[in-house]
């Protein structure tokens, strides 16, 4: 038994990294987007607002 579960351990856990793998790196790429977009708009909002004060 001690021989056969550590295969079935490692499969597991095989199996499960894929997907979480999959399903961690969507989530970091879509942030880095989002982050990316606030700071172009923060930098549109920040030189629209000199234009406004010129």
């Amino acid at each position: 038994m001690a021989e056969n579960s550590p295969p079935h351990l490692y499969k597991e856990r095989k199996g499960r990294k894929s997907p979480a793998t999959k399903s961690y790196v969507m989530p970091v790429s879509f942030s880095e987007i989002l982050l990316s977009v606030h700071l172009s708009l923060g930098i549109v909002v920040t030189i629209w607002q000199n234009r406004d004060a010129n």
